[in-house]
């Protein structure tokens, strides 16, 4: 009776271990596939902001080129620039409904939601 109650204690911490290490793995590769997801989120919106960058600076040549006609060249380059400093505050501004809560929302789903 005791060797049994032995080896079955001995099964029983067998098991734990293999348990233990199961749930390891698992862990491992849940943090590797949301990583995966956020960085390739990052790397999407750094790419998206790059190309946005350009687009955004060919249109604001090609308005103060259209300013141009009705204006100094130097008061083209103003009303550009301005239209810039106020877009910058807007986004200032408006940070936390903007950048702040999308990005929390993001990663608060991706790593709390198992729907993922």
């Amino acid at each position: 009776m005791n060797e049994n109650l032995s080896q079955q204690i001995q099964s029983l911490i067998r098991q734990g271990k293999k348990y233990l290490t199961l749930q390891i793995n698992y862990g491992k590769l849940t943090l590797a596939e949301k990583l995966t997801i956020l960085l390739s989120g990052v790397l999407l919106v750094m790419i998206c902001l790059t190309l946005s960058a350009f687009a955004i600076g060919f249109l604001a040549f090609a308005l103060v080129d259209a300013l141009k006609e009705s204006m100094s060249p130097v008061g083209a380059y103003s009303v550009v620039a301005a239209i810039f400093v106020v877009l910058t505050v807007v986004v200032y501004l408006c940070r936390k409904a903007l950048i702040i809560n999308p990005i929390a929302r993001f990663v608060s789903k991706l790593f709390f939601d198992k729907k993922l």
